[in-house]
Protein backbone atom coordinates (compact mmCIF):
# COMPACT_ATOMS: atom_id res chain seq x y z
CA UNK A 1 0.00 0.00 0.00
CA UNK A 2 1.41 3.39 -0.98
CA UNK A 3 1.55 5.91 1.82
CA UNK A 4 1.00 9.53 0.89
CA UNK A 5 3.32 12.17 2.32
CA UNK A 6 0.46 13.35 4.56
CA UNK A 7 -0.07 9.86 6.01
CA UNK A 8 3.68 9.47 6.58
CA UNK A 9 3.83 12.87 8.27
CA UNK A 10 0.83 12.10 10.47
CA UNK A 11 2.35 8.77 11.41
CA UNK A 12 5.60 10.40 12.46
CA UNK A 13 3.63 12.99 14.44
CA UNK A 14 1.69 10.25 16.25
CA UNK A 15 4.86 8.32 17.02
CA UNK A 16 6.59 11.38 18.39
CA UNK A 17 3.68 13.00 20.18
CA UNK A 18 1.78 10.09 21.73
CA UNK A 19 4.35 9.10 24.37
CA UNK A 20 5.08 12.70 25.30
CA UNK A 21 1.39 13.58 25.51
CA UNK A 22 0.66 10.50 27.58
CA UNK A 23 3.52 11.23 29.95
CA UNK A 24 2.51 14.86 30.32
CA UNK A 25 -1.12 14.05 31.13
CA UNK A 26 -0.56 11.08 33.40
CA UNK A 27 0.20 10.84 37.03
CA UNK A 28 3.93 10.37 37.62
CA UNK A 29 5.14 6.96 36.47
CA UNK A 30 7.97 5.04 38.05
CA UNK A 31 11.37 6.31 36.89
CA UNK A 32 12.90 4.31 34.06
CA UNK A 33 16.06 2.33 34.65
CA UNK A 34 19.36 3.95 33.67
CA UNK A 35 19.82 2.09 30.37
CA UNK A 36 16.59 1.58 28.40
CA UNK A 37 16.61 -0.91 25.54
CA UNK A 38 17.99 0.56 22.33
CA UNK A 39 14.83 0.31 20.23
CA UNK A 40 12.74 2.16 22.82
CA UNK A 41 13.89 5.71 22.26
CA UNK A 42 11.27 7.60 24.27
CA UNK A 43 10.94 8.22 27.94
CA UNK A 44 7.65 7.65 29.68
CA UNK A 45 5.50 4.53 29.56
CA UNK A 46 7.49 2.65 26.90
CA UNK A 47 10.64 2.76 28.99
CA UNK A 48 8.96 1.83 32.28
CA UNK A 49 10.40 -1.43 33.53
CA UNK A 50 8.00 -4.34 33.93
CA UNK A 51 8.09 -4.32 37.75
CA UNK A 52 7.13 -0.63 37.65
CA UNK A 53 4.17 -1.38 35.36
CA UNK A 54 3.07 -4.26 37.61
CA UNK A 55 3.21 -1.95 40.64
CA UNK A 56 1.09 0.64 38.84
CA UNK A 57 -1.48 -1.99 37.85
CA UNK A 58 -1.61 -3.20 41.46
CA UNK A 59 -2.19 0.35 42.70
CA UNK A 60 -4.93 0.86 40.14
CA UNK A 61 -6.66 -2.40 41.13
CA UNK A 62 -7.01 -1.14 44.69
CA UNK A 63 -9.59 1.23 43.24
CA UNK A 64 -12.83 0.44 41.46
CA UNK A 65 -12.31 -0.56 37.82
CA UNK A 66 -13.50 2.31 35.66
CA UNK A 67 -13.15 4.88 38.45
CA UNK A 68 -11.30 8.14 37.91
CA UNK A 69 -8.43 6.93 40.10
CA UNK A 70 -8.15 3.61 38.26
CA UNK A 71 -8.17 5.32 34.87
CA UNK A 72 -5.72 7.97 36.05
CA UNK A 73 -3.22 5.40 37.26
CA UNK A 74 -3.24 3.56 33.92
CA UNK A 75 -3.81 6.51 31.57
CA UNK A 76 -0.24 6.94 30.34
CA UNK A 77 0.05 3.23 29.54
CA UNK A 78 -3.34 3.16 27.78
CA UNK A 79 -2.48 6.24 25.74
CA UNK A 80 0.88 4.79 24.73
CA UNK A 81 -0.85 1.61 23.51
CA UNK A 82 -3.37 3.71 21.54
CA UNK A 83 -0.60 5.71 19.88
CA UNK A 84 1.38 2.56 19.10
CA UNK A 85 -1.73 0.90 17.70
CA UNK A 86 -2.54 3.86 15.46
CA UNK A 87 1.00 4.09 14.09
CA UNK A 88 1.24 0.32 13.61
CA UNK A 89 -2.07 0.24 11.75
CA UNK A 90 -0.98 3.07 9.44
CA UNK A 91 2.45 1.62 8.70
CA UNK A 92 1.69 -2.08 8.32
CA UNK A 93 0.32 -3.28 4.98
CA UNK A 94 -3.01 -5.07 5.09
CA UNK A 95 -3.62 -3.97 8.66
CA UNK A 96 -6.64 -2.02 9.82
CA UNK A 97 -6.45 -2.94 13.52
CA UNK A 98 -3.60 -4.90 15.07
CA UNK A 99 -5.55 -5.42 18.30
CA UNK A 100 -8.91 -6.19 16.65
CA UNK A 101 -11.49 -7.55 19.06
CA UNK A 102 -9.54 -6.55 22.16
CA UNK A 103 -10.53 -3.75 24.51
CA UNK A 104 -8.14 -1.68 26.58
CA UNK A 105 -8.50 -3.87 29.68
CA UNK A 106 -7.71 -7.03 27.72
CA UNK A 107 -4.59 -5.40 26.28
CA UNK A 108 -3.42 -4.22 29.72
CA UNK A 109 -4.13 -7.66 31.25
CA UNK A 110 -2.02 -9.33 28.54
CA UNK A 111 0.76 -6.81 29.13
CA UNK A 112 0.66 -7.46 32.87
CA UNK A 113 1.07 -11.21 32.24
CA UNK A 114 3.94 -10.47 29.85
CA UNK A 115 5.64 -8.34 32.48
CA UNK A 116 5.19 -10.95 35.21
CA UNK A 117 6.80 -13.54 32.90
CA UNK A 118 9.54 -11.13 31.74
CA UNK A 119 10.49 -8.92 34.71
CA UNK A 120 13.70 -7.68 33.07
CA UNK A 121 11.81 -6.28 30.08
CA UNK A 122 10.12 -2.91 29.63
CA UNK A 123 6.49 -2.04 28.99
CA UNK A 124 7.30 -1.02 25.40
CA UNK A 125 8.82 -4.43 24.71
CA UNK A 126 5.56 -5.98 25.89
CA UNK A 127 3.51 -3.88 23.49
CA UNK A 128 5.77 -4.98 20.63
CA UNK A 129 5.46 -8.62 21.71
CA UNK A 130 1.67 -8.30 21.81
CA UNK A 131 1.60 -6.84 18.30
CA UNK A 132 3.71 -9.76 17.04
CA UNK A 133 1.40 -12.26 18.73
CA UNK A 134 -1.78 -10.59 17.45
CA UNK A 135 -0.53 -10.08 13.88
CA UNK A 136 -2.16 -13.26 12.49
CA UNK A 137 -5.50 -12.22 14.07
CA UNK A 138 -5.37 -8.56 12.98
CA UNK A 139 -8.22 -6.96 11.09
CA UNK A 140 -6.91 -6.63 7.53
CA UNK A 141 -9.61 -4.44 6.01
CA UNK A 142 -11.24 -1.31 7.36
CA UNK A 143 -14.94 -0.64 7.00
Amino acid sequence: MNRTPLVRALTVAVLLAAPALAAAQATPAPAPAAAPQAYIVASGPASTDCPGFIDTVGKARLQKTGSTGYAGDLQSFSMFVSGFQTAYNLQTPETCDIFAGWNNNQVLDWLEKFCRANPKERFGAGVIALAKERYPSRSKKCG
